[in-house]
């Protein structure tokens, strides 16, 4: 069991690094659990989640070493539903937040 199990995370890490397999990631808030977050993803491709940047609240970005995606409040729902998992690395402004009843 053990053999077969080291058998398939292997082919699964094989895989997923080539871009099978793939989560795609928003990260919202620029803050240092967002960035750290976001080099975790890009330093272990072999997990199937990719990052192409992070969103702000404001309209700068803090950090120069990480792609800025632009504000998060100017996106549309088109954009934000084309990724799997969404990351807020910052609690939102109660202004910002969206209650469905």
């Amino acid at each position: 069991m053990v053999l077969y199990r080291l058998a398939v995370d292997t082919v699964l890490e094989i895989y997923r690094s080539t871009g099978g397999n793939i989560l795609k990631c928003l990260i919202i808030g620029d803050n240092d659990y967002g960035s750290s977050l976001y080099h975790e993803i890009i330093k272990h491709p072999e997990l199937g989640y990719r990052c192409e940047g992070i969103c702000t609240y404001s309209s700068k970005n803090k950090s120069s070493s990480i792609p800025f995606l632009g504000k998060f409040t100017d996106f549309d729902e088109s954009f934000i539903s084309q990724y799997d998992r969404i990351y807020f690395s910052s609690k939102l402004k109660i202004k910002n937040r969206k209650f469905n009843n």
